[in-house]
């Protein structure tokens, strides 16, 4: 299965368009600041883990043991190569402006693995990789509540053990683990129909309020700072690290890897996308620099829209040829 770039660009135009139609019912106050909180509580807690339940269960390819244990390490890999990329142009660009260096690492080091990257998954390669892609991001929530926190936090100080596993139980991640355990007892295959007709339609609905509420919150960012782009340096420095150089060093890491086909095309999605838009959050939770982590999140997303057709088309030549 392979696409050009112009068809990649086509399969992916729903989700810009959504993206766009986010920002318009923000613009015009239809998709409120005040309902946003219930709208992703909504999302956290029963459509996003009812997407990752109907995609895990009874998925075929999850029958390969290597589809259970490489994608959670993948997911990791990914990010830490992101984490280690950004600290060092960092620490060449700006040495000594310690926040913004943690900032801008942590933020170009994260691609927007939620409501980008699934939305793409299921738009190119369907429920079999979306499934893979959902244990992918196991290990990109692990290493994001872990490794992530400590590069931000201005104090020096890391989580343990214990508090970086509370931080990342959140719902989907629990639904995953427990889908798993469905499988892997058998239990999974038993399951009524009913039940998972009900998941579906409520998993079917996460993505596209998810895929509103980033182009709600994007709309957000611009209007609140408005001069983002004035300093040009830093969106060049992210847009050349997250949309060039991180993707091509982890496709070549994932190149020399015993992946399978799944998670090959999972592995494509992730070095395609942009940074994701939690670590401004983040940013502001543990002291990190807002401004840094904002401009790099927009940046991308804008000129990824672009790249990522490019990406996905280069990376299926150059990791699924051997499956061909």
């Amino acid at each position: 299965m392979a696409f050009s770039p112009l068809d990649i660009f086509i399969r992916i135009l729903p989700v810009i368009l959504v993206i766009m139609t986010g920002a318009l019912v923000r613009r015009v106050n239809w998709l409120t600041k005040s309902s946003d909180p219930s709208i992703i509580a909504l999302l956290v807690n029963v459509l996003m883990p009812c997407l990752a339940f109907t995609h895990i269960v009874q998925n075929p390819a999850l029958e390969n043991s290597s589809n259970l244990w490489l994608p959670p390490l993948m997911g990791a890999i990914s990010i830490l190569l992101g984490f280690g990329i950004g600290w060092l142009a960092m620490r060449w660009f700006r040495p000594g402006a310690r926040k913004p260096r943690r900032t801008f690492a942590l933020t170009v080091g994260i691609f927007n693995y939620g409501y980008f990257a699934i939305p793409l998954g299921l738009a190119l390669y369907g429920d079999r990789v979306v499934g893979v892609q959902f244990l992918f991001n196991l290990g990109v929530e692990a290493t994001l509540w872990s490794v992530g926190v400590a590069l931000l936090r201005n104090s020096g100080e890391t989580h343990s053990f214990w508090q970086s596993l509370r931080l990342s139980m959140t719902p989907p991640v629990i639904a995953i683990l427990c889908s798993m355990v469905l499988n892997i007892s058998g239990v999974g295959a038993h399951i009524p129909e009913a039940v998972i007709g009900a998941a579906d339609l409520l998993g079917r609905c996460a993505i596209p309020i998810g895929v509103l509420l980033v182009g709600a919150h994007l709309y957000d960012l611009v209007c609140e700072n408005k001069d983002w782009y004035q300093d040009w340096k830093i969106p060049t420095l992210a847009c050349v690290l997250r949309l060039l150089l991180i993707p091509l060093i982890f496709l070549f890491v994932c190149r020399m890897l015993p992946l399978t086909e799944e998670l090959s095309r999972v592995c494509v999605i992730a070095a395609s996308v942009p940074s994701g838009i939690f670590p401004i959050v983040m940013a502001r939770i543990y002291g990190g620099d807002t401004l840094v982590a904002l401009r790099v999140v927009l940046s991308t997303t804008l000129v990824g829209v672009f790249t990522i057709p490019l990406w996905i088309s280069f990376g299926e030549e150059f990791l699924l040829t051997r499956f061909n």
